[in-house]
């Protein structure tokens, strides 16, 4: 089971990395999102992926110390 919500966070994080760096460093949803709006949502995003790093982490440690 710890595998499968390994997997799964690592897919967010992925994700969210992918999507901050195609907002801070291309033109995709250019039209949409503009000046300060990209920055706080590549920033929003980054948070998240740490945020996500964090729990994955500190879920395999507890579940490695138990085993």
């Amino acid at each position: 089971m710890k595998y499968v919500n390994l997997s799964i966070a690592s897919v967010s994080i992925i994700t969210c990395l992918v999507f901050a760096y195609f907002l801070i460093f291309t033109n995709v949803k250019e039209e949409v999102l503009y000046g300060n709006k990209r920055i706080i949502l590549s920033v929003i995003f980054i948070l998240y992926a740490l945020f996500r790093i964090y729990r994955a982490y500190k879920q395999f440690k507890i579940q490695n110390d138990e085993e």
